[in-house]
């Protein structure tokens, strides 16, 4: 059973952790547990990337979403970046 009420970090470390063991359905739950707790938390997105490619067809629309969502955080963290080096 998943522990609900966790931070964002320990749901990432969670994740990891059953998706090492071949826990691929508590990893997920995981992971979208600290997607949640922490939106654009990347590590959160990479780990349901991963998990979702592991599962072959069973979650291709997921995987899709998880994918688009962790580009755009990246997206969003290279705007950042960009804008702030143009004030130097």
């Amino acid at each position: 059973m998943i522990e609900h009420r966790l931070s964002g970090d320990r749901q990432v470390f969670l994740g990891r952790a059953s998706e090492k063991q071949g826990k691929a359905d508590d990893a997920i739950t995981a992971y979208k547990a600290a997607s949640k707790i922490k939106p654009v938390e990347e590590l959160a997105w990479k780990g349901l990337v991963n998990v979702y490619e592991g599962q072959g067809s069973r979650y291709v629309n997921e995987h899709s979403d998880a994918s688009l969502k962790l580009a755009q955080i990246y997206m969003e963290k290279y705007v950042r970046l960009e804008n702030s080096c143009q004030r130097y």
